[in-house]
C-alpha cells in the first residue's frame, strides 16, 4: 500500500530503510560499529626476557639485576594519541632455573599476523603493560554511545591459572585513576577466536558506584592494559585488536534515525 502511494519514491525509501536495518544488524556481537584503538599493524618487535640474560632483539642492552626492561615506545595513530608504550617485567630476575617471558608486538615474523603475543615460563613469571596516551591527551571514551572496551583474542592459554589476569587503568586529565580488575569477570581459556568486553559500568572497576559510570571516561588522558597482572606461570595468548564498542541500543537508534530520514525525504518529494 505504502509503495503504491509513493510512486517512484520506493527506491529511495528502500535505500534508507536498508541502511537503517544494516545499522541495527551491526549491533549483534562482533558486528557492532566499533572504533579501533589498536590493531597491532606496526612493524613487529620481538622481546625475550629471562633472569640474568640479554633481551631483544634490536636493543643490544644487557639486562642484569633489574626487574623490568626499558619501555618499548612505538609511534602509532590511535584515539588516544600517537604513542604506544610496552613495558615488560618479571618478578625475580635471579631465580634459578630462570624465569622467562617472550612475545611480539606488531606484525609477527613468520606468521604475518598483527598481534600482541605473550608467553611466560619459570617459577616467577611476570606481566606486560601496554599504555596508550600522553600527558596532553583528552578523549571522551564514551563518545558515540561507547559503553565498553573489547579485546579480540586469537587464543588464550591460562597456564597454571583458572583465568588470564587482566587489569585496565584509566587515567583522567585531572590524574584521577580507576582500575578494572577481572578477578570477578574471568578471562577463561579459549582455543580459538574469542572476545572479552570491559564494560564501563562493571562493578569490577575500583570505586565505581554500582551500575554507574565515572567522569574520568569522558576526559581520559591514558588507558593502560596490564596482562597477566598477577604473574601466572605458563600463560600463552595472542591478542589482535582492542576496540571501543557502542551500546547496541545506540546503534539501533542510529539505524532508526537513518530510516526516518529516508521517509522524510520521500515525503517531501511526494509533496512536491
Amino acid at each position: 500500500m505504502l509503495v503504491a502511494k509513493l510512486g517512484r519514491a520506493p527506491a529511495a525509501l528502500c535505500l534508507f530503510l536498508s541502511l537503517g536495518i544494516l545499522c541495527a544488524l551491526t549491533s549483534a556481537p562482533g558486528l557492532a560499529s566499533t572504533i579501533p584503538l589498536d590493531e597491532f599493524t606496526t612493524a613487529g618487535y620481538s622481546y625475550y626476557l629471562a633472569g640474568q640474560a640479554d633481551w631483544g632483539p634490536g636493543n643490544g642492552t644487557t639486562w642484569n639485576a633489574g626487574k623490568t626492561i626499558p619501555p618499548r615506545i612505538d609511534d602509532v595513530t590511535t584515539l588516544l594519541g600517537t604513542k604506544r608504550t610496552l613495558t615488560v617485567s618479571i618478578e625475580d630476575p635471579d631465580t634459578a632455573p630462570p624465569t622467562g617471558m617472550s612475545g611480539v608486538i606488531g606484525v609477527e615474523p613468520g606468521t604475518g599476523l598483527s598481534v600482541f603475543r605473550m608467553s611466560t615460563a619459570g617459577p616467577n613469571p611476570g606481566h606486560a603493560a601496554i599504555l596508550y596516551g600522553t600527558s596532553t591527551t583528552d578523549v571522551d571514551l564514551t563518545a558515540q554511545g561507547n559503553n565498553r572496551l573489547r579485546l579480540r583474542f586469537l587464543n588464550v592459554d591460562t597456564g597454571d591459572g583458572a583465568s588470564l589476569p587482566l587489569k585496565v587503568v584509566v587515567t583522567g586529565t585531572d590524574n584521577t585513576q580507576y582500575t578494572y580488575d577481572n578477578s570477578t569477570v574471568p578471562l577463561t581459556e579459549q582455543s580459538g577466536v574469542s572476545y572479552y568486553d570491559v564494560f564501563f559500568n562493571s562493578t569490577a572497576w575500583s570505586g565505581l558506584p554500582s551500575g554507574g559510570t565515572f567522569a574520568t571516561l569522558t576526559k581520559a588522558k591514558s588507558v593502560e592494559f596490564i596482562f597477566n597482572a598477577t604473574s601466572v606461570r605458563n600463560v600463552d595468548f595472542a591478542l589482535d585488536s582492542i576496540q571501543l564498542v557502542p551500546e547496541p541500543s545506540a546503534v539501533v537508534l542510529l539505524g532508526a534515525l537513518a530510516a526516518c530520514a529516508g521517509l522524510a525525504v520521500v515525503w517531501r518529494r511526494r509533496r512536491k
